[in-house]
C-alpha cells in the first residue's frame, strides 16, 4: 500500500490517507511516499510499517540498532527534527491553554536509561536470547545490547545471559529481566521465571522469582533466590534509595534540569504537600529551600522509601504517608504549594475539584501525558494562572516527552 505522509503523530507515527481514510504508519516521516505493511485494520483507521521508502526525507537518519523500533522508533529522525516535532506536538496538546513552552533537550541521546525490562526469545540456533517486542505486535525480536541503556546495565544483560546459557532452560521458561542501574555503574536485577522448579541459584547476586505465568507483567509470585533489590541513585547531590520493582525517573540528567525550575517555584516555601511522590525524588533534592514537606504515595514500597531516604537525609521537616491522593484531601491548604507527578490518567477529579476548593498558592504539575495534564490544567484555571511552563526531552530518539507547567492562584 502506497501513502504520503504529512505529518507525525503524538504516538510517533507518520499519518497518510488511502482511499480517504487514515493510515498510521511506523518508520515513517512527513514528506516521504512509503509502502506499508498493514499490521492493524480498524473501522475509521488502519495501523502499519513502512517496508519501502521511495522518497526519503532530508531528516531520515540510519538508525543505531536492528531492534531501533522496538525501543526508540524516533532513531530515524535527526536530533533537530525530533525536538522540532515534539514542540510542534505539544503545541497541539496545549492548544486550549494557548502555551508553547520551550523544550529542554538532553545532552545525551544515547546510553541515558537507567533502566531496561527485557522479555527472552531465542536464534535460530535456539540459543536464550534478549527481547523486547516488536511495536505493535506480540511477537518477541531478538536484541543486541539497547544503545538506550547505560553500559552497566548492558553488562549486567551480558552476564545474566552468559549464565542462563550454562543452565539447561530455553526461553519458555523464562518471562522478563529488569535491570537497573545508578551513577557509580552499580547495578541491580531480577528474572522472572514460568518455572517453580528453575535452578534460581547464582552467583551474580540476581533475585530470581517465580511469576505466574497467567500474568503478562513482571510481578513476584515467589522468591526463588535472594538479591539486592535496592539500589540508591544521587539526584542533585541528594542520595535516593528506590526498589527494584518501583517507578523511578529513567533519564536522571534531564530530570536534574526539571527539577531546577521546579525548586525556582518552591523556593522558600512554607509548606509543600509532594503528592504522587514516590521515593520523595521530587521534593527531597530540594530540602534546603523547603521549610516543610509531607510527602505523600499509594505505593507502600515506595514511601517505605521515602521514609527512609528522609531518616538518612535526616530531615525533620519532611514526613511520608502513604495513602492514594484522592483519600487524603484534607492535607491540602490555602497556604501549601502543591506539587503533583500523577500516573498518566492525570489527576482525579476529587483532586482537582479540592485544589479548586481550597485553592493552594501555588501548584506545580510534572507530567508524563501532556494531554491528561492539559485537561487537568484547563479545569485549573478557573481558579488559576499559568506563571511557567516547560518540555523536558526525558526520552530522547523516542516520542515521548514530559511537560512541566506552574500555576499561581489568582486574587
Amino acid at each position: 500500500m502506497l501513502i504520503s505522509i504529512e505529518k507525525l503523530v503524538f504516538g510517533g507515527q507518520g499519518l497518510g490517507r488511502v482511499n480517504n481514510q487514515v493510515v498510521f504508519a511506523w518508520n515513517a516521516l512527513p514528506g516521504e511516499d512509503v509502502s506499508i505493511q498493514v499490521t492493524k485494520k480498524k473501522k475509521n483507521y488502519l495501523e502499519g510499517t513502512a517496508e519501502i521508502i521511495h522518497t526519503a526525507s532530508p531528516d531520515r537518519q540510519t538508525p543505531l540498532e536492528e531492534h531501533w523500533l522496538s525501543c526508540s522508533p524516533w532513531q530515524i529522525l535527526s536530533p533537530q527534527a525530533e525536538a522540532a516535532w515534539k514542540v510542534k506536538l505539544a503545541g497541539e496538546s496545549y492548544f486550549r491553554l494557548q502555551i508553547q513552552p520551550e523544550l529542554i533537550d538532553a545532552a545525551l541521546a544515547t546510553g541515558y536509561r537507567n533502566k531496561m525490562e527485557y522479555s527472552f526469545t531465542h536464534t535460530a540456533t535456539g540459543e536464550v536470547c534478549l527481547a523486547l517486542f516488536k511495536r505493535g505486535s506480540h511477537w518477541r525480536q531478538p536484541i543486541t545490547p539497547c544503545v538506550l541503556a547505560s553500559a552497566a546495565i548492558n553488562q549486567t544483560a551480558e552476564r545474566v545471559l552468559a549464565w542462563l546459557h550454562t543452565l539447561p532452560v530455553t526461553d519458555h521458561h523464562l518471562k522478563s529481566l529488569i535491570i537497573l542501574s545508578n551513577e557509580r555503574g552499580e547495578t541491580i536485577a531480577g528474572l522472572f521465571v514460568r518455572d517453580r522448579d528453575f535452578p534460581a541459584a547464582n552467583s551474580l547476586g540476581l533475585t530470581v522469582y517465580y511469576s505466574n505465568p497467567k500474568s503478562p507483567a513482571s510481578v513476584p509470585t515467589e522468591l526463588l533466590a535472594a538479591g539486592p533489590t535496592t539500589i540508591t541513585t544521587t539526584v542533585s547531590n541528594t542520595p535516593l534509595r528506590h526498589d527494584l520493582l518501583g517507578f523511578f525517573q529513567v533519564n536522571v540528567p534531564v530530570f536534574e534540569q526539571a527539577l531546577v525550575r521546579i525548586g525556582e517555584a518552591v523556593a522558600e516555601a512554607d509548606e509543600v504537600i509532594d503528592c504522587y511522590g514516590g521515593v520523595g525524588a521530587i521534593s527531597l533534592p530540594l530540602h534546603h529551600q523547603i521549610k516543610s514537606c509531607l510527602v505523600i504515595d499509594n505505593n507502600a514500597a515506595a514511601i517505605e522509601a521515602a521514609s527512609a531516604n528522609i531518616q538518612q537525609l535526616g530531615l525533620s521537616h519532611y514526613a511520608a504517608r502513604c495513602v492514594a491522593t484522592e483519600h487524603v484531601l484534607e492535607a491540602f491548604t490555602s497556604d501549601q504549594t502543591v506539587i503533583v507527578d500523577p500516573p498518566r490518567a492525570g489527576l482525579h477529579d476529587a483532586v482537582t475539584a479540592r485544589l479548586l476548593t481550597v485553592r493552594p498558592k501555588r501548584i506545580v504539575y510534572l507530567s508524563c501525558n501532556l494531554s491528561t495534564q492539559a485537561r487537568d490544567v484547563e479545569r485549573l484555571l478557573t481558579g488559576y494562572t499559568i506563571t511557567n511552563a516547560k518540555l523536558f526531552n526525558f526520552f530522547p530518539r523516542t516520542p515521548h516527552i514530559e511537560g512541566l507547567i506552574v500555576l499561581d492562584r489568582r486574587s
